[in-house]
């Protein structure tokens, strides 16, 4: 019993001790609609892939300062991804090149955070860095490495878990963008659909007065009824 609670005490504090020799910076993506600009409509689904280096937890470690742990990493960009297509692909999904089929397309995505010391402001600043290429059929259709940082006044530690967060907001919504423009080249064929016969109705300022059509059907009858 005595062995068991040594064993115990001993595991608390090395738990302890590592929460106490590394700060914890949470990552969150912002809430908001697609960035704007210019789409082409595809026909095959998205496929989200993330490097199998991201998890959830990225600890980064910079000299004479204990490591910054940033956390939510892979939870926040698969976030950030999946839900800014849907103007440009008709699903997104996160899987991988094996889950897709030859019309479907693939987004493969390389990501990692790195903290920067003061430099062009009075504090610190979160960078990433991201390369990421989309596929179809095993074809390259295109491909871009990124950078971004953010601004340059957050203490160090914990702090640095919202320029972070604005940095990942900031690449993810460049590669959506790029993606969503990426040409269409199987495009679906057009369905025929029967004609719409249309009357214009001319308005004028009379016809403005006229009672409404959605009048209630007693008002209606007692019209009628006075006739």
């Amino acid at each position: 019993m005595a062995r068991k609670l040594s064993s115990a005490v001993l595991l608390l504090g090395m738990s302890a001790l590592a929460c106490s020799t590394r700060h914890w910076a949470e990552v969150k993506s912002a809430e908001g609609p697609p960035p704007p600009g210019q789409r082409a409509l595809h026909t095959g689904r998205l496929f989200v892939s993330l490097d199998r280096s991201i998890s959830e937890i990225q600890c980064v470690r910079t000299d004479r300062y204990r490591p910054v742990c940033f956390h939510n990493l892979r939870s926040s960009l698969e976030a950030a991804l999946s839900k800014n297509f849907w103007s440009s692909f008709p699903e997104t999904i996160i899987g991988s090149e094996k889950d897709a089929t030859e019309r479907d397309y693939v987004l493969e995505v390389h990501f990692a955070f790195e903290t920067l010391p003061p430099g062009d402001g009075p504090g610190w600043s979160a960078g990433a860095k991201a390369h990421y290429r989309l596929l179809r059929a095993g074809q390259v259709l295109h491909e871009e490495t990124l950078a971004s940082r953010s601004r340059a006044d957050y203490a160090y530690g914990a702090p640095l878990g919202e320029g972070a967060s604005d940095t990942l907001d900031a690449i993810a919504q460049h590669i959506v963008l790029r993606v969503s423009q990426v040409p269409e080249l199987e495009p679906d064929a057009p369905r025929p659909l029967p004609a719409v016969a249309t009357r214009p109705i001319v308005t004028t300022t009379a016809a403005a007065k006229a009672p409404s059509l959605h009048k209630s059907a007693p008002q209606v009858e007692a019209r009628l009824a006075t006739r």
